[in-house]
């Protein structure tokens, strides 16, 4: 066994950029592949997912790869939904790409009728956009013998022949051998110690952590087909424990566990029985290989081998090129080899595909194998998730998620029993058991107006999203639903059949269903599309006539042709439409469905002009990050001293998280550990290296970047990982300049005030009712159609926008006066944050303006209020409209002009600043940067309230909420704070507390009590609770570029806060 080790790329510009879209992991693995052979020729790959990829960058790209799955009827898998979408805005140029070169793969099932359709769009599109495709587009099919991997390989020959014109090969350097077993993935630690300590340090994966994943419970887990059926049908319920707002046609994301008996039996064929339970640590060995996050880095092998790693598909030829390197018998090294040659296609299509014989079978027959420890996830795929339709209503079974399932079990033509990892594991679970699941967008959406019609067709299990569907309709109260059903039995397999008669009676539904094995033998038999072409009466009405939409779910085989061949019927027959006019009804309705079915998760703002004005989204991650939230308070103690109970983590190269704010400050606030590491914080163009270790002990709430004295305006921090453990608590932004900026004019404009107009009428926004009592004065207007919009004149220069962000929201549109229309998202995968500011934009022209506000995506949203300022010394003067075009004729006098009075202009201001800084040194030597200021807080039970104030003066009356800044009698003692919690929220009504209580602290902590701050100090300006925004102020003094020393004590939160109570900090 020997490895060739590759020459270091960096000797060579030769770059090539390989962009994936998975939905499930697949197509990962082939951007793996082509990466590892791009470095086997001397070419620097670069790996990344198509989420996480800047979109701006891509015109600077030279060469670039796509691989891209398609999943549901020809959609783009979800992480390449902002791209997609960017890609297909109506005013990009037609040359936007004329620089770039690319090659694209594609994944797909060619079982379906749209097979690769996602590689064949974003092909055609970026020729459209003026790029140049070098390589004939490869297609993977999973329908073929070899799977994917059969046109992979005949593909990347091609491909890399096209890339020698563009990177022609190094004329002094080799290939690496293609032949020879190439580094492994990751490096082993072991970890030394007696057995007992190190076996705690193994931990439990962080799916709870990710984004849209949660606890639950099994409630039920029954059988639904007759016990002497074939099929084994479950109807499980999982109880979550919290309330998650999804939608019908959403998924439920299953991580399953490999049975312990077939685990004992890899371990004991791979000579790792008595190692397997000894735990070690791992780390990759290169950068360009990834591992999710949620696996463990430091575990065992049986840890991985039961929850991680798959030994139960079927191999693919890329495993028998990394096995046959750990063989020591020459006969079944051959063999193994074989496999791997062209010539050897069919023998492995026979000894793998054909019988569908496992990677654990291979192992046990070929039992010479030694494999190397170091080289488990280069030889064995991962576990994947698998995704079943939701088939629940969250609006009927609170805190509940229903799954309809078929147990997978089968004989192979070896005659060997094979069981579905993910189903069998799902069948497993009792009453009471829990486990994770994640909940994603689904490819289905339900008509917003209750009187729509629908047309549900759902054979088999395919009736788990039509269940979904009709009991959000039937909630909805609407009665124009309709089921096409269809089974082998009604004594058998007729899935919820009492439920569907219940809705008939009561006049909810019209129900049909087919019994295809139920009549005599040798009768015809009898399925969906029968009962369809019987009522084409009433199909022609519902979807020719009244715009109904139409469901299909089930199999990829000819059930869906067949429907959609009585759909045409019907339009035919009963429409009167010639053939090819029925056809295009047919295509025009599944184009239709389409555009609906399309899950929005994120546009991008219209960038290919200036925004005139600043307006930006909430905080935005990019990556992997690990969230953690006050349910996790059992598993992670120290979550209390985290600002609202919960922060974001990684240890992911090239994750980041970017805030635009509008300030002359911003502080990032996070603790110090000694397992954490350096990051890097780029504030508008330039980058710093911070560090979050400490070496002694761990610091909470501690100022980890700080920046003042910026020029007031709008500012971008970017906080990127370098690899090294670090997490995000909160971020403050300071909006002052060394005097209080106070609002001359605050005004807050209720949902329900006159001045707002909702279009195209009022009752296109009714009132939401959903935990309304979470809203500004109880109410809020909801938007469930596209380009609804509502408009509301303000004065002032300065505003935000309030409403919710939920699992079921979506695109809205924000255009203020005639300027640029900014596209933002108010989907969240965490359940129901009400009243949050959507939108805050600032720094326009003090005076009369206009807010749009429309519905982008027909997506609910809703709004709660408007909160309006004119913010002294914030007229930047900078117009909200775009500039008219200068006149090419404009007279040489006018320039002379406008030369001289930009001069004068020049130098008055000029003189304006040496005055203001003058004036600000003196009252810096003077006023109030001696001030001291109090910190009170007033205990209610759960909950307390803060206020800040000068000790000579009375603080403003403030109810029970959050952190306070709140302005004393006088102007000059505050600067005005915007607080914003990690989790993207922010709070900027410095005016106002929180009505909303926290709730969320532990009853041993306690907030310090008349606590008196120097303000003047160079120590913390300000050491108290947080709000429900989750933040507090710290270093308010301190300018430029600040961090702590490991060895101060910074801002945190302190172990017994009574010990910090009633005493002056010097």
């Amino acid at each position: 066994m020997s490895t060739d080790t590759y020459v270091d790329e960096d000797e060579d510009n030769r770059e090539l950029l390989i962009l994936y879209a998975t939905e499930t992991g697949n197509a990962l693995d082939v951007a793996e592949q082509i990466a590892h052979e791009a470095r086997r020729r001397f070419i620097s790959a670069r790996l990344a997912s198509v989420d996480t990829y800047p979109l701006e960058n891509l015109i600077h790209e030279p060469l670039v790869v796509f691989c891209v799955s398609t999943t549901g009827a020809g959609s783009e898998p979800r992480s390449m939904t902002p791209m997609w979408t960017a890609l297909l805005r109506s005013n990009l140029p037609q040359d936007l790409f004329d620089e770039l070169h690319f090659a694209v793969f594609g994944l797909g099932d060619s079982a379906y009728e749209k097979f690769c359709w996602a590689a064949k769009k974003l092909s055609r599109r970026l020729q459209s956009l003026g790029g140049h495709e070098i390589c004939v587009r490869g297609e993977g099919d999973e329908q073929d013998q070899l799977g994917i991997e059969g046109a992979l390989d005949n593909w990347l020959p091609k491909l890399f022949l096209s890339l020698e014109d563009f990177l022609p090969p190094p004329p002094d350097k080799e290939f690496a051998d293609p032949e020879a077993l190439p580094p492994p993935r990751i490096r082993i630690s072991s970890i030394s110690g007696p057995s007992s300590s190190r076996s705690g340090l193994v931990k439990q994966d962080t799916l709870l952590y990710r984004d849209g994943y949660h606890n639950v419970s099994v409630k039920c887990n029954k059988r639904i087909t007759a016990s002497d059926w074939y099929q084994d049908v479950r109807h499980i319920e999982l109880d979550l424990d919290e309330e998650v707002l999804y939608d019908a046609g959403d998924v439920a994301v299953v991580h399953p566990e490999v049975p312990a008996n077939d685990v004992e039996v890899v371990l004991r064929d791979l000579g790792w029985l008595d190692s397997a339970d000894e735990p070690f640590s791992f780390s990759l060995s290169d950068n360009l290989w990834h591992i999710p996050d949620n696996i463990p880095r430091t575990t065992t092998l049986r840890q991985l081998f039961s929850k991680y790693l798959d030994t139960s598909s079927v191999p693919r030829r890329s495993f028998f090129r990394i096995l046959r390197h750990f063989s020591d018998d020459e006969t079944e090294r051959e063999k193994l080899e074989e496999f791997c040659t062209t010539e050897g296609a069919d023998e492995l299509y026979e000894y793998t595909t054909r019988v569908r014989r496992t990677i654990r079978e291979v192992i046990s027959e070929f039992r010479s194998l030694k494999v190397s420890k170091e080289y488990i996830f280069d030889l064995f795929p991962l576990l994947r998730p698998r995704q079943f339709s939701i088939a629940s209503s969250a609006f009927v079974h609170e805190k509940q998620v229903h799954i309809c399932l078929a147990v997978v079990r089968y004989k192979t033509k070896l005659k060997i029993i094979r069981r579905g990892i993910c189903s069998n594991y799902l069948a497993s679970l009792q009453p009471g058991m829990r486990l994770q699941i994640g909940i994603q967008k689904g490819f289905l959406s339900v008509p917003k107006d209750p009187e729509t019609p629908v047309v549900c067709v759902g054979p088999g299990t395919g009736i788990a999203p039509m269940r979904a569907v009709i009991e959000q309709r039937v909630h909805e109260k609407s009665k124009r639903n309709y089921l096409f059903f269809g089974c082998r039995s009604k004594e058998k397999d007729h899935h919820y059949e009492e439920e569907w008669q219940s809705l008939v009676d009561r006049g909810y539904l019209r129900y049909r269903a087919a019994f295809s094995r139920d009549g005599p033998e040798g009768q015809k038999r009898t399925y969906v599309q029968d009962l369809m072409l019987e009522d084409a009466e009433i199909l022609w009405k519902v979807l020719g006539q009244e715009n109904g939409w139409m469901y299909i779910s089930g199999s990829s085989n000819k059930m869906p042709a067949a429907v959609k061949s009585a759909v045409a019927t019907a339009a035919k027959v009963v429409g009167g439409k010639s053939e090819d006019e029925a056809k295009e009804f047919v295509k025009n309705l599944q184009d239709t469905g389409e555009k609906r079915q399309t899950p929005v998760k994120l546009v991008l703002a219209n960038a290919s002009q200036p925004i005139p004005m600043p307006s930006y989204d909430i905080l935005f991650y990019s990556g992997s990050w690990q969230t953690y939230g006050n349910n996790d308070k059992n598993t992670i103690p120290e979550i209390a001293y985290f600002s609202d109970s919960s922060f974001h983590t990684t240890r992911t190269s090239g994750s980041s998280a970017t805030l635009n704010f509008f300030g002359t400050g911003v502080y990032l606030v996070g603790s110090k550990q000694p397992i954490y590491g350096s990051f890097n914080v780029t504030l508008d163009s330039e980058t710093s290296t911070m560090d979050a270790f400490s070496a002694k002990t761990t610091l909470f709430k501690t100022a980890l970047f700080a920046s003042t004295k910026l020029v007031v305006g709008l500012h971008t921090l970017t906080i990127n990982c370098t690899g090294q453990w670090f997490d995000i608590d909160a971020i403050i932004v300071v909006s002052g300049d060394g005097k209080v900026n106070t609002a001359k004019n605050t005004t807050t404009l209720d949902d329900s005030d006159s001045s707002i107009t909702y279009l195209p009428s009022l009752s296109s926004w009714p009132t939401d009712a959903t935990y309304i009592k979470d809203y500004y004065h109880n109410t809020a207007h909801i938007s469930r159609t596209v380009n609804t919009s509502l408009e509301a004149s303000f004065t002032g220069n300065a505003l935000e926008l309030y409403g919710s962000t939920r699992a079921n929201h979506g695109l809205f549109s924000v255009q203020i006066d005639d300027g640029n229309i900014t596209i933002l998202n108010a989907s969240s995968t965490q359940y129901h944050k009400p009243s949050v500011p959507l939108y805050i934009g600032g720094g326009f022209r003090t005076g009369n303006h206009t807010l749009k506000v429309t519905n982008y995506g027909g997506f609910p949203f809703d709004i709660d209020r408007i909160t309006l300022h004119t913010w002294e010394g914030f007229d930047s003067g900078v117009s909200t409209t775009l500039p008219s075009e200068i006149s090419k004729t404009s007279s040489r006098t006018g320039m002379i002009v406008g030369i001289v009075i930009a001069m004068l202009l020049f130098l008055a201001l000029l003189l304006l600043g040496i005055f203001f800084i003058r004036r600000r040194r003196r009252r810096c030597n003077q006023g109030i940067w001696n001030t001291k200021l109090k910190v009170e807080t007033v205990e209610r039970r759960d909950s307390f309230s803060i206020s800040v104030h000068n000790q000579e003066h009375n603080p403003h009356t403030n109810e029970t909420g959050a952190l306070l800044c709140a302005l004393p009698s006088s102007s000059e003692d505050l600067e005005a704070i915007v607080v914003l919690a990690e989790t993207g929220q922010r709070d900027t009504d410095t005016n106002q507390v929180s009505e909303r209580a926290l709730t969320s602290q532990p009853q041993s902590i306690s907030p310090p009590v008349n606590q008196v701050i120097d303000r003047g100090s160079s120590s913390d300006a300000l050491n108290g609770y947080t709000s429900s925004q989750g933040a507090q102020v710290i270093r308010e003094s301190d300018a430029g570029p600040v961090t702590t020393s490991n060895d101060e004590q910074p801002l945190r939160l302190p172990p017994n806060y009574e010990q910090a109570t009633n005493s002056e900090i010097p």
